[in-house]
């Protein structure tokens, strides 16, 4: 079928040998996932900033293989990345990894194998409260990347 054709492609963006997503990679996970670098638009002008750039990454990770049911999907944007890279795979791919490493971490260990988000609810009224996270609102900054090479 055509989703099982594009979801080997995003597969093999991750883990095949010089794809362009290679630094999403997770041990013993399944990772897909589409790079992306564009040049970022003037606001309220036509036409592009000289040299800025939009670097992102979306991808999913298949935790089965340790133990988690469901397959969780995270979007990465870097808007003007710094890092001294422009590239979707050399910049956003390594945050990617990172965030979705210690997720699978996090939800395999408090919550056992097997564990899955219920249609009910039920697995998310297990989540932590309210206090121990925010969502991030336009604008917002994320703490400790400033310094992050994606090594």
């Amino acid at each position: 079928s055509i989703a099982t054709q594009a979801r080997r492609m995003m597969e093999g963006v991750v883990e095949e040998e010089g794809g362009t997503g290679s630094r999403a990679q997770i041990p013993g996970v399944i990772v897909g996932g589409k790079t992306g670098t564009a040049q970022r638009p003037n606001e309220g002008r036509r036409g592009y900033e000289a040299g800025a750039y939009i670097a992102s990454f979306v991808g999913y990770a298949d935790g089965t293989a340790i133990g988690i049911q469901d397959p969780f999907t995270l979007l990465v944007v870097m808007d003007k990345p710094r890092a001294g890279s422009i590239y979707g795979g050399t910049v956003s791919a390594p945050v990617f990894q990172k965030i979705m490493q210690r997720t699978l971490h996090y939800l395999s260990t408090q919550y056992g194998a097997g564990s899955r988000v219920e249609s009910d609810g039920e697995f998310l009224n297990r989540m932590p409260n309210g206090n121990d996270f925010q969502f991030s609102k336009p604008g917002d900054t994320m703490f400790h990347l400033a310094s992050y090479s994606g090594e």
